[in-house]
């Protein structure tokens, strides 16, 4: 992305809320953060996000244009999907308005060197790291730490032993 651009990060779980402090620090203009949780969604706007989509409350795909210009512009996947799963679009929509589909494995980086990037940002203060952390718990409390995790109440949680 180019410094001043639109990003919508559909998915604020933990990996969605560093791709919107990526796009923060990559100097994105407006970062759209589309999450059917309020709790995600909150922490998205704590983490760069300027505005929040709810897919809950009507079309995401109307909401986000009606947010933007509603042309164009690339889809980066993150994660790996199912073996078996498959994507089915129209395909003029490529055509007609210049949309484009990448996928991306770790960031397409090299793992070894591009990984550095994470710790020096965190060192600047430009990366916050403990903004992931939503929760903590003691070890007596890991079913309690699963169960809100599964539910959607946590980010990133600690566990600590002592």
């Amino acid at each position: 992305m180019q410094p001043g651009s639109t990003v919508a990060v559909v998915g604020c779980g933990g990996v969605g809320q560093a791709l919107i402090q990526g796009a923060r620090i990559a100097g994105a203009a407006r970062i759209i953060a589309v999450d059917p949780n309020p709790f995600e969604r909150e922490t998205a706007l704590r983490n760069g996000a300027t505005e929040t989509v709810d897919p809950g409350v009507g079309r995401t795909g109307e909401q986000v244009k009606g947010l933007t210009s509603g042309r164009g512009g690339d889809v980066i996947t993150v994660g790996i999907p199912p073996l078996d799963a498959r994507i089915d679009l129209p395909a003029t929509d490529f055509f007609r308005a210049e949309k484009s589909i990448v996928g991306s494995y770790y960031g397409s980086t090299q793992v070894a060197s591009g990984f550095q990037v994470f710790p020096d940002l965190i060192a600047a203060g430009r990366f916050d790291a403990a903004g992931f952390i939503t929760h903590r718990y003691r070890l007596e409390e890991l079913p309690r730490a699963f169960e809100e995790l599964e539910g959607g109440e946590v980010i990133r949680g600690v566990v600590t032993v002592a």
